[in-house]
């Protein structure tokens, strides 16, 4: 799926910390730099919000695998001093 990036969108991805590329999808295969299902990646793969006109969003994306890096890979948009929010548990 293509979603066009404006301001709001990268404002909105930072504040929440979008993650939306294969590098945090439980399918990426790190080693070999594939979708373990298959899918072409390669428009998914370490994309830039802060450049990119448009992103491509896989519709098989499930959050999961390597670590997160730092905020400052994600978007180049420098650091925190602070720890995300904590969302509390649903009861």
């Amino acid at each position: 799926m293509r979603t066009l990036v404006d301001e709001r969108l990268r404002a909105e991805a930072l504040a929440y910390e979008l993650r939306y590329g294969c590098e945090h999808c439980a399918h990426f295969d790190a080693p070999s730099g594939a979708c373990a299902e298959g899918y072409p990646n390669e428009s998914h793969r370490e994309t830039r919000i802060e450049k990119a006109p448009s992103l491509e969003f896989c519709k098989s994306f499930e959050l999961g695998g390597g670590e997160a890096p730092a905020r400052e890979n994600i978007f180049g948009l420098g650091t925190t001093d602070h720890d995300p929010p904590v969302r509390p548990k649903a009861t």
